[in-house]
């Protein structure tokens, strides 16, 4: 991912948040950012590059 180490959570705590987005995705809810993608898990990791998704520690 191209986070700052200043910005960059824990990589399970980010696989999580990024799952449970994947998972809103999936049941309908929009994303937050402009995407060519269509796979759910890759919007998700773009809304965590974005700085759109928060990861809890």
């Amino acid at each position: 991912m191209g986070l700052s180490n200043s910005k960059k959570p824990n990589r399970y705590t980010a696989i999580i948040a990024i799952s449970k987005r994947a998972r809103q995705i999936i049941d309908g809810v929009a994303p937050v950012v402009e995407s060519s993608a269509t796979k759910p898990v890759t919007i998700a990791i773009e809304e965590l590059e974005a700085g759109k998704l928060r990861c809890r520690d």
